[in-house]
């Protein structure tokens, strides 16, 4: 069976094609993801999925180069090369001080590329709610706050951490090919294999 079943914009039907286009308009791109083709039989589910991201990612005061970190380096963990592909990306799209290289070093180690202090702690806060949500303590929330994270920040880079364990798992159990034009990450060095 076919996990992978994409409706192209010319074949979409009317409700679809506004989600298409509002994808396209929202986000200045000029080709239509696969993970958004893929839903392109079912429109309300495209429709859920796009208003999430539109909400989460796409709107929101923190900075889009930490989003796209976070999404990035919570995709590696979970093993989604579909996502870790797309949202390296993004952030070398956006940064062009990171190379490829880099975010292979990163995704193992968040003191291997230089960061400032906030979006770090930021990064750390991120994982360890992916990881380990019932172990965030008072304690975490206040660092962020030491750094410059009031409370609606801090509950946007939850709600990015949810976004992004959500298409990990959509985009794994649908098995997304990487968009062409992207650059495969090589997901398969990170992932932990029982010994």
């Amino acid at each position: 069976m076919r996990r992978y079943n994409p409706i192209e914009f010319d074949d979409a039907c009317p409700a679809v094609r506004n989600i298409y286009t509002d994808y396209l308009a929202s986000t200045n791109s000029f080709d239509v993801p696969n993970w958004l083709k893929n839903l392109g039989s079912k429109p309300p589910m495209a429709s859920a999925y796009w208003l999430h991201v539109k909400n989460t990612l796409v709107h929101g005061q923190l900075p889009m180069i930490l989003k796209e970190l976070v999404i990035f380096i919570i995709s590696v963990h979970n093993g989604s090369p579909y996502c870790a592909s797309a949202h390296a990306h993004a952030v070398l799209s956006l940064d062009r001080s990171f190379v490829f290289e880099d975010l292979i070093e990163l995704a193992d180690n968040l003191d291997s590329v230089e960061l400032p202090v906030a979006m770090r702690a930021a990064l750390e806060f991120a994982t360890k709610v992916a990881a380990k949500p019932s172990q965030v303590s008072s304690q975490d929330w206040e660092a962020l706050s030491a750094v410059g994270y009031d409370d609606t920040a801090i509950e946007e880079l939850i709600a990015i951490v949810s976004l992004a364990a959500m298409f990990n798992t959509y985009a794994i159990s649908h098995d997304i090919p990487v968009d062409s034009g992207y650059r495969r990450f090589p997901i398969e060095r990170h992932i932990k294999h029982p010994s």
